[in-house]
């Protein structure tokens, strides 16, 4: 696991403990760049995203709203979350599949369909990266996602 990705685990995982440093680090490896500040802030953005990110200082940390702000960002800038993912129930493996219709061959199993949307990210980002590596151009997506409330 890199660092960006031990940062991001992190991130997620307890939004109300996110250092402002680790936070910084996040946005740029997202592409945004620090556009300036003021005080215990800093604002940065990214030539081709509307929403610029701010985050305060606070004691060496940032507010978990500001967290929320980022780890959305995080996941729209995954180039998976371009894709539509169906999940469904498989009696012959007794949980769910998560399959990805305009990536052939991409999917993935939970116990429950929140956990075969997480494997089914990782998934993704597996086989995004392979494309990648192979000097091959992503697939255009044919559906849009549709993003499921908690």
């Amino acid at each position: 696991m890199t660092k960006r990705d031990k940062r991001t685990a992190a991130l997620r995982a307890n939004p109300k403990g996110v250092r402002f440093e680790d936070a910084c680090r996040i946005a740029e490896s997202l592409g945004f760049e620090c556009q300036g500040g003021q005080g215990s802030h800093r604002t940065y953005g990214r030539f081709d995203e509307p929403t610029l990110l701010n985050f305060q200082n606070r004691a060496g940390y940032i507010k978990a709203y500001q967290a929320r702000q980022l780890i959305d960002m995080v996941e729209n800038m995954n180039p998976a979350s371009r894709y539509l993912v169906e999940i469904f129930w498989s009696d012959e493996d007794e949980g769910f599949i998560a399959i990805a219709p305009d990536l052939p061959g991409c999917s993935a199993f939970g116990e429950t369909q929140q956990e075969a949307l997480h494997e089914m990210n990782s998934a993704m980002i597996s086989w995004l990266e392979a494309c990648a590596k192979m000097n091959r151009s992503y697939p255009e997506p044919k559906a849009k996602p549709q993003r499921l409330a908690a």
